[in-house]
């Protein structure tokens, strides 16, 4: 035990909110135009649906990677700290 507090974790619920729900409204243009583009044979509104469709998908796939980032930051922050908590106790033992 290195003596130091764990690093606060953070809230992620309002972004996860937010990204999930720009994914969903997306998600459900993309259906609307798809569908009216079907029924209607314009090919012009499917391609927009399938355009939103993609991008919902596109959205929670940054998302994840925004994620992963971050809790790879932290990691990376911890061996630091573990790093110079080593370097200050070496030094004091001089």
């Amino acid at each position: 035990m290195t003596g130091t507090a764990p690093a606060p974790q953070r809230r992620i619920g309002r972004w996860k909110a937010v990204s999930l729900g720009a994914a969903g409204l997306l998600w459900l243009e993309g259906l609307a135009l798809g569908a009216a583009g079907l029924w209607g044979g314009r090919p012009g509104l499917t391609a927009a649906g399938a355009v939103l469709l993609l991008g919902g998908c596109f959205t929670l796939w940054l998302w994840r990677r925004y994620r992963r980032t971050l809790e790879e930051i932290q990691v990376e922050r911890a061996d630091m700290r573990d790093d110079l908590q080593a370097i200050r106790s070496l030094l004091r033992s001089r």
